[in-house]
């Protein structure tokens, strides 16, 4: 497994462990563990849980950015406004519906006061 297919995996299987028991309920043992790695290993990729917690908030930005601005890119020479507010209802409802795990992340960063949520706020 390549460095970027390892990174990847460990961002996929903290998301879940995050939206299962929260950023203060998951230790680094078991994200390791999850992910397939050891500890070392885990912290060669991210130094803290938090720098954990942060990737993850950019990656999934990242991701959500990429998919604005393929919906925006036509809307840009057209004039039409509903079919462009159409579409961004539509990717709202894409983001909250097809990847309950992450939603999840967010609730638990917020629930917990952690201060990671005001990043995915921002």
């Amino acid at each position: 497994m390549s460095s970027d297919e390892r990174r990847r995996a460990i961002l996929e299987t903290a998301i879940k462990l995050f939206a299962d028991k929260g950023f203060r309920g998951t230790t680094t043992r078991e994200l390791a563990a999850a992910a397939g790695v050891s500890e070392p290993v885990l912290y060669q990729h991210f130094e803290t849980k938090r720098d954990l917690y942060t990737a993850i908030i950019d990656w999934k930005s990242e991701k959500g950015i990429e998919k604005f601005n393929l919906l925006v890119a036509p809307f840009l020479t057209m004039n039409d406004d509903e079919g462009f507010f159409n579409g961004l209802a539509q990717l709202i409802l894409d983001f909250h519906t097809s990847d309950p795990d992450y939603i999840r992340l967010i609730y638990f960063a917020s629930l917990e006061g952690h201060e990671v949520a005001e990043l995915c706020y921002q």
